[in-house]
């Protein structure tokens, strides 16, 4: 039996193929209009998300490892020079026509220099080209936000207003945000974007913050040095960090595919809080990867991120050890419910009727401009799908079977699932953009970096979070 489930847990090998081309696809589809509506866009999407599918599907399945490590070398190296071709060739971010481009090209040049002795993992000087290759990104990340100080966005002005409410000693949650798009408000269904009532002026939403404190306080690295910003680019230089940490047999590719993503730049300039979520994924996955008792506790920090990680919780049942018993699932699950209180509560105690109603607020209005497969159905039948509000949560159900019955028990299993479950849940919504995709992107990239990790550790009876175990 120990043998059997030491088996299905390093079985994972046929995924990698799937799983860089589900990293590679989600992308590019994200790519092509900023994750917006486009049908190439939906095409890359669907062929994303059937590759997920097949990554978690093949998770637990015995195969020759040496064929299906050549299929994803192979698919990862064509997916990092396609990623660079578009980088090379397509601005990285938005608004950047009058800006000059000699530094960004100089410093992707020397990123994509150091992207071939990461990848093929030359042991000699390698701390010294990983140090490089990182320094790169971030001086490619540096310089998009010195182009484009204060992008006309809601999420850089809302968080930036929130934390100078929170540092003059007022909630942040009992504010009202300012509204940037008072001049375009109504949208096709006559609602505007948020769904939430506005001033009779137009000028203020009437809602507090509408992300979760994680979100704030991680944000609010970066706004006690002047640029909220600063902490996306940590963010993304740690989620490198943490899936190189990872040390499996694709771990160097997976860090190389995330960060190589066409549309990574455009997260940092526009400080798409997802960049936060995705890390905390990573780190969950890394430390899951390293057996570390920590591992429920960064998983219940990523689960309340933001609003939809809940729908990651069910998947930390792949985090721990089979079989499950009373006992294995308190060790890992009242941690993680201990962490996430521990981040949530001081906000809620302070003002729990503002930080409910910031926070979960319903009745946002179909998106006809969002990249989601309901929008390529209403693009061709004028209208959106009957019941369009309750489809996302519906196509969730099949993904948990699927993740539950097939996917390997280990951070690598997790890390695949939640790709999948992240984008279902969006390709079947109202509305989804780059921010929603490119997470998908990262946990994926994370997936990948924890495969063939689950062969090295002790058999599954040991701790939460044990590479055999999970």
């Amino acid at each position: 039996m120990t043998q059997a489930l030491r088996d299905r847990s390093v079985a994972g090998t046929w995924a990698a193929p799937f799983a860089v081309a589900g990293v590679v696809f989600v992308g590019r589809a994200v790519q092509i209009k900023s994750g917006n509506y486009d049908p190439a866009a939906v095409a890359f999407l669907v062929v994303g998300l059937a590759a997920l599918v097949l990554a978690v599907a093949a998770s637990s399945r015995v195969v020759v490892s040496g064929r299906a490590a050549a299929a994803a070398t192979g698919l990862g190296v064509t997916g990092l020079v396609y990623q660079f071709y578009q980088l090379t060739t397509e601005p990285p971010g938005w608004d950047l026509h009058t800006q000059p481009m000699g530094t960004y090209l100089a410093a992707l040049t020397a990123f994509e220099v150091l992207t071939v002795p990461l990848v093929l993992r030359l042991p000699a000087l390698r701390w010294a080209y990983t140090a490089g290759w990182l320094a790169a990104f971030a001086v490619l990340a540096v310089w998009i936000v010195r182009v484009t100080p204060d992008p006309f966005i809601d999420v850089y002005t809302w968080t930036k207003y929130s934390l100078d409410v929170l540092a003059d000693g007022r909630n942040p949650y009992a504010a009202w945000m300012p509204n940037l798009y008072a001049d375009d408000i109504r949208h096709r269904d006559g609602g505007n974007i948020y769904g939430r009532p506005v001033t009779p002026d137009g000028q203020w939403i009437q809602s507090g913050y509408v992300y979760p404190p994680v979100l704030l306080v991680a944000a609010g690295a970066g706004y006690v040095t002047g640029e909220i910003r600063w902490a996306h680019v940590a963010m993304f230089v740690a989620s490198g960090l943490a899936l190189l940490g990872c040390r499996g047999r694709f771990a160097a590719l997976a860090a190389a595919l995330l960060l190589t993503s066409p549309r990574v730049f455009l997260m940092v300039q526009q400080s798409l809080t997802d960049t936060f979520c995705l890390g905390l994924v990573a780190v969950t996955v890394y430390l899951a990867s390293r057996s570390s008792r920590l591992t429920p506790w960064a998983f219940g920090v990523a689960v309340v991120s933001k609003q939809y990680m809940i729908f990651l919780i069910p998947l930390g049942l792949l985090l721990v050890p089979p079989p499950w018993d009373r006992r294995k699932l308190a060790a890992f699950f009242v941690p993680a419910a201990v962490a996430a209180a521990a981040v949530n509560l001081p906000w809620f105690l302070w003002d729990p009727r503002a930080i409910l109603g910031s926070l979960m607020a319903s009745g946002l209005p179909f998106r006809y401009e969002s990249l989601t497969l309901l929008s390529a159905y209403a693009a061709a039948a004028g209208t959106p799908p009957p019941l369009s509000q309750w489809l996302q949560f519906a196509m969730l159900v099949p993904v948990y079977a699927l993740a539950w019955a097939r996917a390997a028990r280990g951070p690598a299993g997790f890390a695949l699932s939640a790709a999948l479950v992240v984008v279902v849940f969006f390709a079947f919504s109202r509305h989804a953009f780059c921010n929603h995709y490119f997470l998908v992107v990262g946990c994926a990239a994370a997936g990948l970096a924890a495969l063939n990790r689950e062969a090295d550790g002790p058999p599954p009876d040991g701790p939460p979070g044990s590479p055999a175990a999970g």
